[in-house]
């Protein structure tokens, strides 16, 4: 079985023309960046296309519960869409068969081998990039429906629990209160009694 095996559609997006403001003022499609694939769930978008702007371009509506993944430049960003979106050139759009978990063409895709298979097939001239043609050959494990709940369960739940660490992290950090982020400030409050 090949990647191409796993999807329905898989297509790079377009950006409309930035010198028309009508393809963006008021748009209300999410029009996703780099930087936006972020986590492992897209949410939300901080850019948006107008239907003209759509209409105009190369861009197209990735359905919910796709695979948005950067294949230029920076290659390899990754999430799964949790609404209806649109990207710029340098990041594919996959829409999945309904036979194959959003969750599990994340992990697979995060996966050594998977990355490994990509930097292989990776051209590298101006800019590098990595075409959808030739992932769609990597060879990809035929995983029933039922077994690939059963992998991804899992992993689900420890990402839940590492989300739950790192958002425990970050109120630390906002209130000053890691131990060694003061450690000279610690050092000498035990030194004088901790007083």
């Amino acid at each position: 079985m090949t990647f191409a095996d796993i999807y329905i559609k898989a297509s790079e997006g377009g950006t409309p023309s930035t010198s028309l403001p009508e393809y963006y003022a008021e748009g209300s499609i999410p029009f996703i960046k780099v930087d936006d694939l972020e986590n492992k769930y897209l949410y939300k978008s901080k850019d948006f296309i107008t239907e003209l702007g759509l209409s105009k371009s190369s861009a197209w509506i990735v359905p919910e519960n796709s695979i948005i993944y950067s294949n230029g430049a920076t290659i390899g960003n990754i999430s799964i869409s949790k609404l209806p979106i649109s990207t710029k050139q340098g990041i594919l759009g996959i829409e999945l068969k309904d036979s194959i978990l959003p969750e599990f063409v994340y992990y697979l895709m995060s996966s050594t081998y998977f990355k490994k298979e990509v930097h292989r097939i990776t051209t590298r001239g101006t800019m590098k990039t990595v075409y959808i043609k030739d992932m769609s050959k990597i060879s990809v494990p035929n995983v029933s429906f039922e077994d690939q709940k059963k992998l991804v369960n899992p992993l689900n739940s420890i990402d839940e629990k590492i989300e739950g660490f790192e958002k425990k992290l970050e109120i630390l950090k906002q209130f000053n209160l890691l131990p060694f982020d003061n450690l000279k400030y610690n050092v000498y409050i035990i030194k004088k009694g901790g007083n």
